[in-house]
């Protein structure tokens, strides 16, 4: 949404500067970010990255890298918010409305997101090997199915976690429909 990437990066791509580092086919750029709920941290991430260099200089690629990084980010948002829809339902079957800081500790105690952004970091690293060398709608759509079964099995794990009876396997299917129909 308007994002730029970082000044660094940008200089990175200029071929003078790529000059003067060598003929280095690969940058490695250190990669933090964290998500937050108003006052509190509830993720926090760093990954050091190695990008092909061949990836700075085209300007479709560096947009397809902000294309699959939102993507993450929105099924990682989705997720959640199955996660959340499994929980609700399992503290309160029916039409019953439960406790939502309760909800809300509970499925976060899951860890469905923190287990998501740990298992996207080696399909993520892929990608953007990929991406240098590869088409890049291909290593995209490659990508995007990473990102699709990780939602799902951290979503299971999610649900499997909340114990057996009538009500954990209505919150699971609820869950797993929402989630199911959001990544179509």
């Amino acid at each position: 949404d308007g994002a730029r990437p970082p000044q660094a990066v940008t200089q990175l791509g200029r071929f003078k500067l790529r000059s003067v580092l060598g003929a280095s086919k690969h940058v490695v750029l250190d990669v933090i970010g964290m998500r937050g709920d108003q006052a509190a941290i509830k993720l926090a991430r760093h990954e050091r990255v190695s990008l092909p260099s061949a990836v700075l200089v085209d300007e479709e690629r560096v947009a397809a890298i902000g294309r699959a990084t939102h993507a993450v980010d929105d099924i990682g948002r989705r997720l959640t918010y199955a996660v959340r829809d499994a929980v609700r339902r399992t503290l309160a079957p029916g039409d019953r409305d439960p406790d939502k800081e309760e909800v809300s500790r509970i499925a976060d105690s899951l860890g469905a997101e923190r287990r998501y952004w740990a298992t996207l970091a080696t399909p993520f690293e892929t990608f953007l090997d990929e991406l240098g060398r590869d088409d890049i709608e291909v290593a995209f759509e490659r990508f995007a199915g990473h990102i699709r079964a990780a939602a799902r099995d951290c979503l299971r794990l999610a649900t499997d976690a909340l114990g057996v009876g009538a009500a954990k396997l209505q919150g699971a299917a609820i869950a797993e429909r929402h989630l199911h129909a959001s990544l179509n």
